[in-house]
């Protein structure tokens, strides 16, 4: 894998808890504006893969780059919505997504960039095939939403 090319690069990843290895030996990248999808059954390491990129964990070894640099703590530009634990389950699917958006002091700022996200994540859902869950309450998706979904700013 060139480590120059990539918005989003995983590059010989390990991770262990206790030495049981959690995620041994993954390599991805993700160009800017890709849709990337991690799926896999329960105890895989998908919400650890996430947690790395990031950045509320570091790896075991190997690097997590996002446009060239170390991936640092998590901030507003960055974040993770574990479905099982932060999902308000009264608000519909893509509410609980654009919550992050509600830290934008001027509400007429705050509502432009909602619309915006919310187009944008419409047009990911069309993207990969997926029917649209914008919506859907939480425990309506299959599986319960039991996944992560990444979201950043629009």
């Amino acid at each position: 894998m060139s480590s120059q090319s990539g918005f989003l690069q995983i590059i010989d990843v390990y991770k262990a808890y206790s030495g049981k290895v959690i995620l041994d030996n993954i390599d991805f990248q993700v160009s800017r504006g890709e849709f990337c999808t991690v799926v896999g059954p329960s105890g895989c390491g998908k919400s650890t893969l996430l947690r790395l990129i990031v950045g509320a964990e570091i790896p075991t070894a190997g690097r997590v780059l996002l446009e060239q640099q170390s991936v640092g703590p998590p901030d507003i530009h960055r974040g993770i919505v574990f479905q099982k634990y932060s999902l308000f389950p009264h608000l519909t699917v893509l509410d609980n997504v654009s919550l992050g958006l509600g830290s934008v002091d001027d509400r007429d700022q705050r509502r432009c960039r909602a619309k915006k996200f919310k187009r944008r994540q419409r047009l990911c859902w069309r993207k990969s095939g997926w029917p649209s869950m914008e919506t859907n309450i939480p425990m309506s998706c299959q599986g319960g939403c039991s996944s992560g979904s990444l979201s950043g700013s629009p």
